[in-house]
């Protein structure tokens, strides 16, 4: 699958996956790719001293590939990972209205501007989704409950300096009530992260 994004500002963003999941729909692997480009972001500065006045514009192209995939060992539970290469790259900003970032601060201002980091993210997950959907329920809109419960655990490694090595615990609850008349569903979503002490994330 794939999709193109162009928005009025010229902002466009590319995107593509190709994969293949079992026949009984008890595993899944695919890779991906998505390139994604903004030239007129604003940028006042790090931290509650800055003004509007230090108003600047910035370009940043972001560059992923990786893979990614899960299998069910249990109708319910659902285990998955994946791996990621993230790549950004900071330019001058193309705002006319406003100075490009580099005129209005320092490079020690502006975390990443003057280095172009490659990132590793490496993620895993495990999913228990109740009450299980079976095989046969896959085109059918449940009348009843459902909840999925996630929990993920997520590293990330800074390739260039090591700088902005961390990792973080994401919790994700979705709970699913069915609504006052055929197809009608109310979905509570609940997402919780954390990251470890210390780490410096960009």
């Amino acid at each position: 699958s794939g999709e193109a994004i162009l928005t009025a500002r010229k902002y466009w963003s590319l995107e593509g996956e190709i994969g293949r999941r079992s026949v009984t729909s008890r595993s899944q692997i695919g890779a991906f790719g998505a390139v994604r480009h903004m030239d007129r972001l604003d940028y006042f500065g790090i931290g509650p001293s800055t003004v509007f006045e230090d108003r600047s514009a910035f370009r940043l192209r972001e560059t992923t590939i990786g893979t990614r995939g899960w299998f069910r060992p249990l109708p319910a539970v659902r285990l998955g990972g994946g791996v990621a290469m993230y790549k950004p790259h900071l330019g001058r900003g193309a705002n006319r209205s406003v100075p490009s970032i580099e005129e209005r601060f320092s490079g020690r201002l502006v975390p990443g501007f003057d280095a172009e980091p490659v990132f590793g993210r490496y993620r895993a997950f495990a999913e228990l989704v109740y009450p299980a959907v079976r095989a046969d329920m896959r085109n059918e809109e449940p009348d009843r409950y459902r909840g999925a419960y996630q929990v993920a655990v997520e590293a990330v490694r800074d390739h260039d300096a090591g700088r902005h090595d961390f990792h973080r615990w994401e919790t994700e609850i979705q709970q699913r009530i069915p609504g006052f008349g055929p197809g009608q569903r109310l979905t509570l979503h609940g997402f919780f992260s954390t990251t470890n002490p210390g780490a410096d994330v960009p």
